[in-house]
């Protein structure tokens, strides 16, 4: 017969054994929340650039021909975690907004991809 101590350390030590796999698990997504959180605030994956930064983004309004979208970034080399930003785009023109000016979108870049997303 086991003493009730002995059971309770096997108890104590199969609870351990089994939660350590399932924190590794959680601590590892924290990739997968954002992107979670992301899709069920109504954002839409764009694209995923050459250095990894990954584009979601959501049409915010749209008012004659110019479309604005909350734009989130993740994983971007030059800044940690989730950078969320507004664009505007001129449909018509071909254009975005930068520095208050409007600027061509460059063919083969993600503008493209951006650009695309916002006006279809």
């Amino acid at each position: 017969m086991r003493s009730s101590k002995s059971f309770e350390v096997n108890s104590i030590l199969t609870l351990l054994a089994l939660s350590f796999p399932l924190t590794g698990a959680l601590a590892s997504k924290p990739i997968d929340s954002k992107i979670d959180r992301l899709n069920k605030d109504g954002y839409e994956y764009v694209t995923t650039a050459g250095d990894g930064t990954i584009y979601f983004a959501k049409r915010k309004r749209r008012i004659s021909d110019t479309v604005l979208v909350d734009l989130v970034e993740i994983d971007s080399p030059s800044s940690d975690g989730l950078v969320e930003s507004i664009q505007v785009y001129n449909c018509i023109d071909k254009t975005y907004k930068f520095d208050g000016k409007w600027k061509p979108i460059l063919a083969k870049t993600i503008g493209t991809n951006l650009f695309n997303f916002a006006c279809s």
